[in-house]
């Protein structure tokens, strides 16, 4: 058996978390957006009513009471689609403190950086993007003062004294993917492993554990990467990282773009009971 369900994909511990993210936060809303809102609402009042009126004599109302039901759960889901796009925001602001991140990073570590954002009409929940800040910054500093080599060296080795440094955000199916990439120096494994034992952050004899992929080289920034990866679990979300050695990193984070509630499909084999994301079906 197959059906359509809603299901929460944040425990309580979660939600308090994203609402304390939101606490404050105060989101444009257009006249047009809440005259939607209302309207929807409005019918699900009269549907409602006559639902309520009809319930009681059944079996002469039947078909009419299960059309009527239909048509709730399309308004239901309708008035979910209304209420999340109220909360959601474009990455353009997100884009702009990175952007200054950049800059001061250019400034701190003496580098020459072309920065660039990809992808700002992409559309996530307020409460995610300003709990992405934080990383993000991790990211691009990292990226310019790490990962770009001085404007001398670049020369030396025949690439261009302007680094470049991309983070670009797109909607894949119901997934939100950010990804962070330089032309910097890449994942130099024994380099790398040397800065991490200096920093103590690992011994002779092993890497930090960073939680990436297997096989993935540690960083000097082993503390730092782990840290993003605990903030992006929290997302529901994961991290995969891409070494190109002497080309740069390549740094893709994934996630739902909402933590409120997705669609999803409920299929029943015998006893068992499976909910999965429409999202990841791609025929039925």
């Amino acid at each position: 058996m197959i059906e359509q369900v809603l299901v929460s994909e944040t425990t309580r511990e979660e939600r308090s978390a994203l609402r304390d993210a939101a606490a404050g936060t105060v989101l444009p809303v257009s006249r047009s957006a809440l005259d939607s809102l209302l309207a929807v609402c409005g019918e699900q009042v009269i549907l409602q009513s006559m639902i309520d009126l009809h319930r009681e004599d059944w079996v002469n109302h039947q078909e009419l009471l299960v059309k009527w039901m239909g048509q709730m759960t399309q308004l239901t889901v309708n008035l979910q689609a209304r209420v999340l796009a109220l909360t959601q925001v474009n990455m353009q602001s997100l884009f702009k403190q990175l952007e200054r991140v950049a800059q001061d990073s250019a400034q701190q570590f003496q580098r020459e950086v072309m920065f660039s954002c990809i992808g700002e009409a992409t559309a996530l929940d307020q409460a995610m993007s300003e709990l992405l800040l934080e990383p993000l910054s991790h990211l691009v500093r990292n990226a310019v003062g790490h990962e770009l080599e001085p404007p001398e060296l670049r020369r030396a080795l025949g690439k261009p004294p302007i680094g470049r440094v991309d983070v670009e955000a797109r909607r894949v199916g119901g997934l939100l993917w950010i990804e962070v990439r330089d032309d910097g120096r890449g994942l130099d494994p024994a380099q790398r492993k040397l800065d991490a034992v200096e920093n103590g952050l690992s011994s002779q004899n092993g890497i930090p554990d960073v939680g990436l992929s297997p096989g993935t080289d540690a960083i000097g920034i082993a503390t730092t990467l782990k840290r993003i990866e605990e903030r992006i679990q929290h997302l529901q979300g994961r991290i995969e990282l891409e070494k190109r050695e002497g080309h740069g990193v390549r740094i893709r984070m994934i996630f739902p773009l909402t933590l409120a509630v997705f669609n999803g499909t409920l299929i029943r084999v015998g006893q068992y009971r499976f909910v999965i994301p429409n999202s990841e079906i791609d025929e039925m």
